[in-house]
């Protein structure tokens, strides 16, 4: 069954397009939080990324190399959507998007850390959404972008791993691992995360001269088009956040419990990597001999039930605070 969360998601991308100015995104956040919040959020993001989403790519990307043909029309739509909207020089041959977001990827092991920094610094132990200057703000937008860049990108190698695996057993229905709502999720969400993935690919030498540059004036509806004109929409949007429809994650929206959701997240990746490592053995036995292997199939089967109870869980908060 379809979830009003995920309808909510495709009528919006689908019939309402809009540019999200700073001053609308700050009153999109909750009235004050911890700071810990967010540097606590950069933290688990990097660790999920050099332990699990990175070398989950890494693999991913050499099971399906660049001329590999996409056994899923559903996959092959995204594939392309990824592949036309990035604009980034790296990698420069003509790869897939396997291989263009397992690069993106890498340069975040590098920018989030800085980012994080970066936070340290600017931030006390409270952060109030009125007080926000233009360059505190787009530290909160980076942050929430890069979780949105992570999230999705997850949830595109457990997909494309499970459909590309189960075309190749000649199997048609959903397998055990995959949610109800992923795909919808996947292609509503696309072109929302080729504009994510070409700011994601910007270097950490380029990220830092950029957040330098931003005003540290208090944001305001009429601060923010004073600030236009004086120094121009570039310097207090370098990034182009202006294109991403705010909010794209729940930790500076709602008032959920962090740590907990945190943890859920850190689960899920590590549950996910295992999936993965399973899929990826029967992938290359299928490809290579066309048979795969019992004991194998049957882990995998255990580990996507762990995943599917760990999606719902994590989809139960998603509905609660509707996103």
């Amino acid at each position: 069954m379809t979830s009003l969360t995920h309808i909510k998601q495709v009528q919006y991308l689908l019939f309402k397009e809009r540019n999200v100015s700073i001053s609308n995104y700050i009153q999109s956040l909750l009235p004050s939080f911890e700071a810990s919040r967010v540097k606590d959020n950069l933290t688990n993001l990097s660790q999920e990324l050099d332990q699990y989403t990175v070398p989950s790519f890494k693999t991913m990307a050499e099971t399906f190399p660049e001329n590999w043909k996409w056994k899923n029309a559903d996959v092959e739509k995204i594939n392309k959507t990824i592949v036309s909207g990035y604009r980034n020089k790296v990698p420069m041959r003509n790869a897939n998007s396997l291989e263009i977001i397992q690069a993106v990827l890498v340069n975040m092991q590098t920018t989030l850390p800085m980012v994080q920094l970066q936070v340290s610094k600017v931030f006390g132990n409270e952060i109030a959404a009125a007080g926000l200057s233009f360059n505190k703000a787009t530290l909160l937008q980076y942050a929430e972008a890069a979780e949105f860049m992570i999230n999705y990108s997850r949830v595109y190698y457990n997909y494309l791993s499970a459909v590309e695996l189960a075309a190749l057993e000649g199997d048609r229905s959903i397998p055990e691992g995959v949610g109800p709502d992923d795909l919808m999720y996947l292609m509503a969400k696309r072109h929302t995360f080729t504009i994510a993935l070409n700011i994601m690919a910007i270097t950490v030498k380029d990220v830092r001269t950029d957040l330098k540059d931003i005003p540290d004036a208090l944001v305001s509806t009429s601060s923010e088009e004073d600030m236009k004109l004086v120094v121009g929409a570039n310097k207090i949007d370098p990034f182009g956040f202006a294109s991403l429809p705010f909010p794209i994650s729940l930790v500076y929206h709602a008032g959920l419990a962090i740590a907990d959701w945190q943890m859920d997240r850190y689960d899920r990746a590590q549950v996910e990597a295992r999936v993965l490592e399973y899929r990826s053995l029967l992938l290359k036995q299928q490809i290579e001999t066309g048979n795969g292997d019992a004991a194998v199939e049957s882990r995998l089967r255990d580990e996507e039930a762990r995943l599917k109870v760990m999606k719902r869980k994590i989809a139960r908060l998603e509905e609660k605070y509707e996103l």
